[in-house]
């Protein structure tokens, strides 16, 4: 879609957006510069209270900044930040005239409800990098072009989730922002799973395993603790108690394997723990209110041939 006919659906100025980089809180201040427009002058040396990314996507001119006494040469396309309270103004080549859209954001520290699994020195790296930029022109625009194209997208389609897809897509251009601007290795460490998350993946691995039949002693064992003490960890995570989710995911066995139309039911009733098909038979139809064989009757659609 041309650019001179591409809307939002909504009133850019009026949009909250706010979006988390760990303990650093982004606020996106939108209007309608957000969508390219020509620019015949620029206006006198002014400043802002914002961050300003300037992206400028056709056309050529002047960038004049702060105490510079040279200008800097505008091309396009090109991306240019710059901090608050850096005076700044660009002209434009009337014989080849600049198209440009902008981005506004403010960040600050909030500490009080940050991410408590992101990494601390990546919202550290990001904000002092940002701080300490009072303008810059980045050596490679596309990245950041190209998300913005995308958020331009997710405003005009506004379809189901939009606005978590623009929060995410403004991640990334932060992201892609401050890497250009301090291109090093992030030399720290990911967040690393507890506890409790690596408990959770141990209990239900042994209790998907359908080579085995699982016990509150195996489980003890894996987890390194007492049976009476395995026994309140699936409790705590799952509501219910080892034998109960043991029934659960035994039930579950039991129909996949009836549905599957291959085994024979006393095979069946091996694979889920049950030396007697009697046996298994009673304790499924006691959960199901059928037996395996109503249920595989019902269940599997007849083959017309």
């Amino acid at each position: 879609m041309p650019d001179h006919v591409r809307t939002s659906p909504v009133p850019l100025e009026k949009l909250n957006i706010n979006l988390r980089i760990g303990t650093l809180l982004f606020d996106l201040l939108l209007d309608a510069g957000f969508f390219p427009l020509p620019v015949a002058g620029g206006p006198g040396k002014h400043s802002h209270y914002a961050y300003e990314l300037q992206c400028f996507v056709a056309g050529s001119g002047m960038l004049y900044v702060d105490r510079r006494a040279e200008g800097v040469p505008l091309r396009s396309p090109s991306v240019h930040l710059i901090g608050p309270g850096c005076y700044h103004t660009f002209v434009s080549d009337p014989n080849d005239p600049l198209r440009r859209f902008y981005i506004q954001f403010l960040f600050r520290e909030d500490g009080g409800a940050s991410d408590m699994q992101f990494p601390l020195p990546e919202a550290t790296r990001i904000r002092d990098t940002l701080a300490q930029t009072g303008y810059a022109e980045l050596p490679d625009p596309d990245p950041v072009l190209a998300l913005a194209e995308r958020i331009k997208d997710e405003f005009t389609r506004a379809e189901v989730g939009y606005y978590a897809e623009i929060q995410s897509l403004f991640v990334q251009l932060i992201v892609r922002l401050v890497r250009a601007l301090r291109p090093e290795q992030g030399d720290y460490p990911l967040p690393a799973r507890n506890g409790d998350d690596l408990r959770t993946r141990t209990i239900e691995i042994y209790l998907n395993d359908g080579q085995t039949h699982p016990t509150v002693e195996g489980l003890a064992a894996l987890l390194n603790v007492s049976t009476k003490q395995a026994g309140r960890i699936i409790r705590r995570f799952y509501g219910v108690s080892f034998k109960q989710k043991l029934h659960e995911r035994r039930l579950e066995v039991a129909k996949h394997h009836l549905l599957d139309g291959s085994l024979p039911i006393a095979h069946i009733a091996e694979r889920v723990g049950y030396s007697s098909e009697r046996a298994f038979v009673r304790w499924f139809a006691k959960r199901t209110g059928v037996t395996p064989a109503q249920f595989r009757k019902t269940s599997i659609p007849t083959q017309i041939v």
